[in-house]
This record gives C-alpha cells, structure tokens and sequence, in this order.
C-alpha cells in the first residue's frame, strides 16, 4: 500500500491485521460477528476488509453516499455489533452511537486523537501481538454488501469466500494482473466494483494507491507520482479527466489498464481517451 511517504508491504499489512485482529478478539470480537465498516478510500480501509475473516466474523462495508438513517438501517438489517469508522465519518458516528441498538463495539481509523468510547486501530495495529487466523472459507460467508435499494428496502447481499475467490481469479487472469500493477481507488472502496478488482490486485501481490475524494486534478497527479498502472472509472470521472487541463502536461503512460462501467460510455469520449492514452487497454 501507498500512501503518501508511508509504504507497507504485503508481510507488513498482513502483520497489521494480525494484530488488529488479536485485540479485537480481547474485546470480545468472535467468529461470525458482523463488523461494518464506514470510511473514505485508505490504506486502513483497505486493511479492515481483511481483518473479519481473519477472526472468522463478516465484513459490511456502508454506503458513503448514504444518509444517516440508511446506513443505520443497514447496520441494523444486517445485525453488526462493531463498527469500523474514520475522521471522514466521526459526526455520523456519533450519531449512530445515539441511535443504533446493536452497535457495541466503535473503531476509530482516524489520525486525530481517539475517543473515549472507541477503540484505536493505530493502537491495535501497532500492538505487536498477533492471532493466528481462523479458518475459513468456501461457502462460508464472508461479506454482506447492500443493493442501492432502488426498487424498495437495500438488499443485503451474502458473498462467500469462495465466491469472491473466484470471482478475484477470473477478474485477475482477465486483465492479467500481476505484481508489478499499481491500481488507484478512484471510486468508492465500499463498492462492489472496486472491491472486485482491488481483490484481483491483491491476489495478484499487486499495490494499492488511494483516492479518499475524487477531483479529475488530484487523479492525474496520482498516477503521475505512483506511476499507476491500472484503474477502475465511471464515463462521468473519465470526461472530467479528459477535459481537465493538467491532463495535456501530465505523464500518464504508466496507465495501461482501465476498467469503466455503472453507465453507458459515449463515443465521442472513448475515442477521445484512445487519442489521449493510446497504450491504454
């Protein structure tokens, strides 16, 4: 992972979440609690995807757009008694503390100091003691991710370890990913599509570059400075970046893989990217 100067490597992450997992499970954290997860795109959010399974329990990761009151209902639906939040989402934290009944557990992922009613991931990780990982997988759950709710109620999906595997292996092989790939989160983390392709990267023994809040600016100069490799955009990101003026001075050759989807992609605009990135894929 990347993240400004600080870099870690995949022995490191996994040292990490180890750790993390020790103290929550001397929190009474166990196997097959749900433990949901709200915050913007990180290193750390990247980490606490992992950090369930490694105790046996299942990850929800919350919908960032979503109001108060719909990540509530989610929390509630799904029954998660831990919540994994960041400084991006203290004030909503707060007032799902006041609101939710099943939440009973708080991790804070932020830089600030920690509240007296959480408990600190830096801490944790930091901790030195580690758990050994309890197994599981094949139809073992492993996520429950929530349906934008268009036509009712959000659905909780159910996704199995072996689901996901094999949904990460096709996707890999697919794009042919490797472990000279450096993918940017530019879209959400807590969605389906950037998780499907960040699991790719990773099994691939590939790098992460994050994107906490999308400007067409602040893509450009991340994939300059990392050298990014891979990415995945909506039609929408991709014409701001191509209309962007820093885009023409800019060094984006790295960038040979780009995955879009959510809605339609004009003509007009992919013409123009296979103009601007010829080498693209």
């Amino acid at each position: 992972t990347i993240t400004g100067k600080v870099t870690r490597t995949w022995k490191q992450v996994r040292h990490r979440i180890a750790c993390v997992a020790k103290c929550l499970g001397d929190n009474d954290v166990s196997q097959d609690d749900k433990i949901a997860i709200l915050g913007a795109n990180s290193a750390i959010y990247l980490e606490s995807l992992f950090i369930p399974a490694w105790i046996g329990a299942v990850a929800v990761p919350l919908n960032t757009r979503w109001s108060d009151k719909e990540n509530i209902y989610a929390i509630e639906d799904s029954g998660s008694s831990v919540l994994f939040f960041d400084d991006t989402f203290f004030e909503t934290t707060e007032q799902i503390k006041s609101q939710s009944s099943v939440i009973s557990t708080f991790v804070y992922m932020g830089e600030k100091n920690c509240p007296d009613w959480a408990l600190s991931y830096n801490d944790m990780a930091y901790s030195g003691e580690e758990v050994v990982s309890i197994t599981k997988g094949g139809n073992d759950m492993a996520f429950i991710m929530y349906t934008g709710g268009t036509t009712g109620h959000p659905k909780g999906v159910m996704l199995s370890h072996a689901g996901i595997f094999s949904s990460s292996s096709a996707i890999a092989m697919d794009c042919q990913s490797n472990k000279d790939d450096i993918y940017l989160h530019a879209a959400p983390m807590f969605h389906g599509a950037d998780f499907a392709f960040s699991n790719a990267v990773s099994i691939s023994g590939g790098s992460h570059v994050f994107l906490p809040a999308f400007t067409p600016t602040a893509l450009i100069n991340l994939i300059s400075k990392y050298k990014v490799s891979m990415s995945l955009l909506v039609p929408t990101m991709i014409k701001m970046f191509l209309n962007d003026p820093s885009a023409k001075d800019a060094d984006l050759n790295s960038l040979k893989k780009l995955i879009y989807g959510a809605s339609p992609m004009d003509e007009g605009t992919l013409n123009l990217l296979i103009e601007t990135l010829p080498g693209l894929k």
